[in-house]
């Protein structure tokens, strides 16, 4: 994917020559939108025939592939990579069209059975669980319950207690609860309508975000590009489409914790930022990682007192959820579990090429080794980026920059890697400026939707891994090298600009420039 020119370069365009490149940019979305209007369509008509249609619109579904709808899917992502390019040039359409149709195609998809992942049924299988049956799901297998009229649901780990944090397991429980337990479909509905509600507060978030930022910073907030471009990159992305309004997943809420986070910080309300991040991690514990470089930079700007008292509340927060679900070491054992697991990703693929030739050069059970030296790598990979974000975090825009670069190593180097995992990553370079992370994140969440399968198995594998993770992986390491655009470094004050405000406290200083490495990930 190209790299975007500056924000300055694409407003000193001539008016003509923008709006030359707006019917193309309509064009594209108009067949993006096309293309996902038939999609939603047939997922909404289509349980109504089939030979199982006779069992209801809702139904237990077998054989469900995440990667299924691919080639529908894919060309999809064609007409949305051209329309990328055509903003990128310099094209605008209205973001009222924008949001309109971001909308639209969420709701459209908001209440089709899901065609991908299952996982939602097993959120509420938990939910149930507490609500009805009043066990633990993190000591409780639902295999326990398997007489249970919802356990037929599509229940994909009938022996993995939960994973989640203590927060998403109070939501779903609580979801359960008000929708009477009376019937899976009830509390289907109701589950789909608190997703609803969290996908309308995220982008609402990243328009009024995008606002700020271009008022604050170029005094111009008349102009909407940035708006646009933050609903475009996210809204209208198609892992968000299949992630969010069709597979309600958990991750939607750990963008809106994240990107509430966001808007609360950059208002200067540490304390409501604090929580939001809190609760975030408790929902799944990688966002966790947003919550320490949080705390870092309030070391760093507001001193030892103020960074303890936050971090002393986001204990008692901690405490205070977890407190239902407590009953010692073992109520980890659910994520001690996954973290053994490996699938098709590029560690996991590197695992299934690396064990048969070993074994093919005389080297006996290799699978523990294997596994144990490509966990080491995954953790050195994680833990450098955590160093660098570390490192480089002097401000807000050091802050989430930084939780997106350790975020996206993760989901490069963790042996269990589903597409949503992207989710979060994404969500903060669409809530920020335009940084060296843009194009790549952009990239990966299009390819992580690639799926190869023919025989020689093996082979498909190693090639799809490459097609996924070669080119978001190329561009950042290229990106990493080059010289910085005035759009992908920090703020550079002028005399004439307004000072930027510090939610910190912090005296800015007029006469200085900020480190643009401070930022720019």
């Amino acid at each position: 994917m190209k790299i975007a020119p500056s924000e300055e370069s694409v407003d000193a365009e001539q008016p003509g020559a923008r709006a030359a490149r707006a019917p193309r940019l309509k064009l594209w979305l108009g067949l993006f939108a096309a293309v996902w209007v038939a999609l939603g369509t047939w997922f909404l008509v289509g349980p109504l025939f089939g030979p199982t249609a006779w069992r209801g619109y809702y139904r237990p579904v077998l054989g469900v592939f995440t990667y299924g709808y691919d080639r529908p899917i894919l060309l999809s992502l064609v007409f949305y990579g051209l329309a990328l390019a055509a903003w990128w040039r310099g094209a605008r359409v209205p973001l009222r069209l924008l949001v309109a149709g971001a909308v639209g195609l969420h709701l459209l998809l908001l209440f089709a059975p899901p065609q991908q992942s299952q996982d939602l049924w097993q959120y509420l299988f938990y939910g149930r669980m507490q609500a009805v049956h009043h066990a633990n799901p993190y000591l409780v297998q639902p295999a326990v319950f398997w007489r249970d009229p919802w356990y037929n649901w599509s229940i994909r780990w009938p022996t993995q207690t939960t994973v989640y944090g203590p927060a998403w397991t109070l939501l779903t429980a609580g979801v359960v609860a008000l929708a009477h337990a009376r019937s899976i479909i009830s509390a289907f509905l109701l589950y789909k309508l608190v997703i609803l509600a969290m996908d309308l507060a995220i982008l609402r978030m990243l328009v009024v975000l995008a606002r700020e930022r271009e008022a604050g910073e170029s005094g111009r907030p008349g102009d909407e590009g940035a708006a646009g471009w933050a609903v475009l990159l996210f809204a209208w992305n198609p892992l968000v489409l299949l992630t969010i309004p069709l597979g309600g997943l958990v991750d939607t809420a750990v963008v809106a914790g994240l990107v509430g986070a966001v808007l609360a910080r950059r208002r200067g309300r540490l304390t409501l930022t604090t929580v939001l991040l809190v609760l975030a991690t408790l929902v799944k514990l990688y966002a966790g990682i947003a919550l320490a470089l949080h705390l870092l930079l309030l070391l760093r700007r507001r001193g030892l007192r103020r960074a303890v008292t936050e971090a002393g509340l986001a204990g008692a927060v901690t405490v205070a959820l977890s407190a239902v679900y407590w009953d010692g070491p073992q109520t980890f054992r659910g994520v001690v579990r996954v973290a053994g697991m490996t699938n098709k990703s590029l560690l996991g693929t590197i695992q299934n090429l690396l064990e048969p030739a070993l074994r093919a050069v005389g080297v006996t059970a290799p699978e523990g080794p294997v596994t144990w030296a490509l966990r080491v790598l995954a953790i050195a990979v994680v833990g450098a980026a955590i160093v660098v974000a570390a490192w480089r975090v002097r401000d807000d825009e050091g802050l989430w920059h930084g939780s997106a670069l350790v975020l996206a190593a993760f989901a490069i180097s963790t042996p269990w890697f589903l597409y949503w995992y992207l989710l979060a990553p994404l969500a903060l370079v669409a809530a920020t400026r335009r940084t060296r992370l843009t194009a790549p994140m952009l990239t990966f969440s299009g390819t992580a939707l690639f799926s190869l399968a023919f025989p020689p198995w093996l082979l498909a594998q190693a090639l799809q891994a490459i097609v996924r993770y070669a080119p978001p992986v190329l561009g950042f390491v290229r990106r990493w090298g080059a010289p910085a655009g005035p759009a992908e470094t920090a703020l550079r004050l002028r005399p004439d600009a307004a000072l930027p405000a510090d939610p910190d406290g912090g005296a800015v200083n007029a006469d200085a420039e900020e480190e643009p490495e401070a930022v720019a990930t």
